[in-house]
């Protein structure tokens, strides 16, 4: 056969070994035949479980409401307490004297207010009277003058005055006065300076009394309105406006004592319901500072479940009044029963950054031997 023969030949069988192959793939293979054989599903989903923590059904981590030292501490862990029950003292000292001068002020302000209303005694009308007139009698003086023998004692200072200085000055000049150049080192030179001024003293004593003092008149007059205004306030009480500032004076007093109050009871930590002491976190002598937790109290007669890992999966497929099985990781063999009594309506994000959603399990049965913070295993039974 010729070459080209044998290439015709060879080309004929490989088409016929092509088709046989072709062939048997498509036997074995459902897909390419049209024959789709579907798979099994399973009509049943796994159950649901998740991680869980023993809670107290209500507990609170109490502080106190102001920062100070802490003077006592009234309670140690195990103690039972009931609600209002003082669990620890901050230092009250400063608080105290705060509320006793708002105190104080405040009965000054009731005292001022009832005086005002009430007017004055008898007792206090005769002297607000006799002010009065001592009032009036010192602006009469200061409008006429001096009297006659005031008058008469300020010539004589002035004639007295007058006869030293020629006196010291007849001295001064027996000396040699001016003339002599050692005269400023002698006695009679000293004299008769102080005489000159006695003399300028007493004459500016004499012009001044006999004018009528602009000043002295004006205080005068503000004297006697004053010893008025006093009098009135003791005869008639005081006016509508004078009764109202009083009257706002002890609204606010009563408005300090009521926060110094306030401040002292912050000092005192009490128990907000009945429950044990289950954590201490202060000492007596040291400082802590405002809503730092310092006393944990729970009550620990009613335990509930927690979960701590329950994924979106999961959350969505429990419902409130499940039934659910709880195995405590510290017993081999405890298993406890409960139903699903709350569903948290927001996520929580772990620490693995993963979505958990924590549910609540209560025990149908409290066991003596669990205790707040055992670990378990929740498995939420189908219904």
């Amino acid at each position: 056969m010729t070459r080209r023969n044998w290439f015709i030949l060879g080309a004929v069988l490989l088409f016929l070994m092509g088709g046989l192959w072709v062939a048997g793939s498509t036997r074995h293979n459902p897909i390419a035949s049209g024959n789709i054989v579907a798979s099994p599903v399973s009509s049943v989903e796994s159950a649901v479980t998740a991680k869980g923590s023993i809670v107290p059904a209500r507990y609170a981590r109490l502080a106190f409401g102001t920062s100070g030292t802490v003077a006592r501490v009234l309670v140690k862990e195990g103690d039972k307490v009931k609600a209002g029950d003082v669990l620890a003292h901050l230092d009250t000292g400063d608080l105290i004297l705060q509320a006793q001068a708002v105190q104080d002020a405040l009965d000054v302000s009731v005292a001022t207010l009832a005086q005002a209303k009430t007017g004055g005694t008898p007792g206090e009308i005769a002297a607000a009277e006799a002010n009065l007139r001592s009032a009036q009698a010192a602006y009469d003086r200061a409008q006429v003058g001096p009297t006659e023998a005031d008058l008469a004692i300020l010539i004589a200072n002035v004639r007295k005055a007058k006869a030293a200085v020629e006196i010291a000055q007849a001295a001064y000049d027996r000396v040699g006065g001016a003339t002599n150049p050692m005269i400023g080192m002698l006695p009679q030179s000293l004299q008769l300076q102080q005489a000159l001024l006695d003399f300028q003293i007493a004459q500016a004593n004499y012009e001044l009394k006999i004018k009528v003092d602009t000043a002295t008149l004006a205080a005068a007059e503000a004297a006697i309105h004053n010893a008025q205004v006093a009098l009135d306030l003791r005869t008639n009480g005081a006016r509508p406006a004078e009764i109202a500032v009083s009257e706002a004076r002890v609204r606010q007093a009563r408005t300090a004592l009521a926060q110094a109050q306030a401040a002292l009871a912050k000092a005192s930590l009490t128990a907000s319901f009945d429950g044990t002491v289950t954590s201490i976190a202060l000492r007596q002598g040291e400082m802590i500072t405002a809503g730092a937790p310092a006393v944990t109290i729970a009550d620990l007669s009613q335990l509930r479940v927690e979960t701590t890992d329950l994924d979106e999966w999961g959350a969505a497929r429990v419902k409130l009044g499940q039934p659910v099985k709880v195995s405590l990781n510290a017993f081999a063999s405890k298993i406890l029963t409960g139903k699903v009594v709350n569903i948290a309506s927001q996520s929580v994000t772990l620490s693995t950054g993963d979505t958990s959603y924590v549910v609540t399990i209560a025990l149908d049965q409290q066991d003596p031997e669990v205790r707040w913070g055992m670990t378990a295993k929740v498995e939420f039974q189908k219904q």
